[in-house]
């Protein structure tokens, strides 16, 4: 069986909602609206590296397969303008966009953003919106499952030499900026939401890869071991800290049927 960096994250948390999201793909009707901005957000910057968005940015099939707090999230950030004015290197080769790639060595696939070549090396190039603390998430970047599993995945499809990741982080902008006193505020403008869309070249050292990429390899086989099983973990049924009810709670404790207009079948995640 070939699983996915999306289906391992859905393991460790519980192997039972893994196998409904990812087996059955049984997702809430009702989607994050973070998660939900993303896509969107993912999307367009597809579109531009094909060279394909236009004004109708929010016509296409992605906008309207999202939920409307996440398109109201997505416009209330202007997202569409840091999209639209972000600066593509002309040194950058695209090789290719949201294509999946399969390993032959471990039981492995994933969809990088796109491949890029720069500077004589590949890269994969990656997408993220964030509200802060931007340190923070170069460094979740780096040592993402995602990320170790792209280098892996890139190396056996022959793209080598390997050189990291290009991370486009995008900050969310509110629609004003209080003052240090706290007494007034100021617009945020577009060329503001512009600017907090930079790029960011990041690498690991071969020590750091190599350890990443064995804990990946251990965790894959760890699952491909229990996956018919469905164990469930029954200390995330409300969350890691109590406050949040799993959305198949009522699946695995109430009788409720997987096969209910609670769900919907969602294309495959990576």
């Amino acid at each position: 069986m070939i699983f996915t960096v999306s289906q391992l994250k859905d393991y460790l948390r519980c192997p039972q909602l893994s196998y409904y999201a990812h087996e059955l793909r049984r997702v809430p009707i009702v989607d994050s609206t973070a998660q939900g901005v993303g896509s969107i957000f993912h999307g367009l910057m597809a579109l531009r590296m094909k060279g394909e968005l236009g004004n109708n940015w929010s016509s296409g099939p992605i906008w309207s397969s999202t939920s409307q707090a996440s398109r109201d999230a997505f416009c209330k950030h202007r997202l569409w303008i840091p999209a639209s004015f972000y600066k593509i290197e002309p040194q950058w080769e695209l090789i290719q966009v949201e294509q999946a790639l399969t390993s032959s060595v471990i039981s492995l696939q994933g969809r990088p953003d796109s491949i890029i070549k720069y500077n004589g090396k590949f890269w994969s190039l990656q997408w993220k919106t964030y509200t802060n603390d931007l340190p923070s998430l170069l460094d979740k970047v780096k040592l993402s499952f995602h990320e170790v599993a792209y280098e892996h995945l890139g190396r056996q499809n022959g793209f080598e030499p390997w050189g990291g990741i290009i991370l486009g982080a995008c900050q969310k902008l509110p629609a004003y900026r209080m003052s240090s006193d706290r007494r007034t505020k100021t617009p945020v403008t577009d060329p503001d939401r512009v600017a907090v869309f930079t790029t960011h070249y990041l690498t690991r050292s071969l020590e750091l890869t190599a350890y990443l990429t064995g804990n990946l390899e251990r965790l894959l086989e760890r699952m491909e071991r229990d996956w018919v099983h469905q164990l469930r973990n029954t200390d995330q049924c409300f969350g890691p800290f109590g406050g949040s009810r799993c959305p198949y709670f009522e699946v695995c404790h109430g009788g409720q049927s997987i096969e209910s207009d609670t769900f919907k079948t969602a294309e495959p995640r990576y």
